[in-house]
């Protein structure tokens, strides 16, 4: 079994990642107590808990195409950014409540005014950042900053944290951030 593959306690909660052993061969029948498919599972599936079933199954994850958004040209790979319309995104800002909560930051940018956003996963390509730091969302256009805002009138959301001098492990969740008064 080479590559590695997850469990998943149901279809879209990641409970934790493991990689398949160098050598010899698995025989895992449950995992804490509920039965594993006896189908061995190949390169990139992910074990994923079946109810109507009563145990986990190898599944191949749907991948879709990341949504191309609209953003500015000034915009950056690595960008906080806010959603400003339908399919629009502009870049966040903790200070101004009109440009906040940040939806992601931008992954890619396939041209000047498009780009896609991530919101969870590791995002290489930072410099300088503290490992083990919380990231926050700046009080500058676009920027994340391992500080948390304190002013007043001020949006307070948590980006991630720094899992290497340029990685950047995001968890982005719009709905979740605070409206200091």
């Amino acid at each position: 079994m080479a590559g590695s593959f997850y469990l998943l306690w149901d279809s879209d909660k990641l409970v934790s990642k493991i990689g398949a052993p160098a050598t010899g061969a698995g025989d895992a029948t449950s995992i804490q107590g509920i039965p594993v498919d006896s189908t061995p599972p190949t390169d990139g599936q992910e074990l994923v808990y079946d109810s109507g079933l009563g145990k986990y199954i190898p599944k191949t994850p749907s991948v879709s195409s990341p949504t191309i958004y609209t953003c500015p040209s000034g915009a950056a790979v690595r960008d906080a950014v806010y959603c400003s319309a339908a399919n629009t995104v502009a870049l966040a800002n903790a200070g101004n409540t009109a440009k906040a909560p940040c939806f992601g930051l931008i992954a890619t940018k396939p041209t000047a005014t498009t780009c896609t956003i991530q919101r969870l996963g590791p995002l290489a390509g930072f410099s300088g950042l503290t490992v083990g730091a919380k990231m926050w969302l700046d009080e500058t256009d676009g920027q994340i900053i391992d500080t948390a805002p304190s002013g007043s009138n001020r949006v307070v959301q948590e980006i991630g944290a720094a899992v290497a001098a340029d990685t950047v492990e995001l968890l982005v969740d719009p709905a979740n951030f605070t409206l200091r008064a």
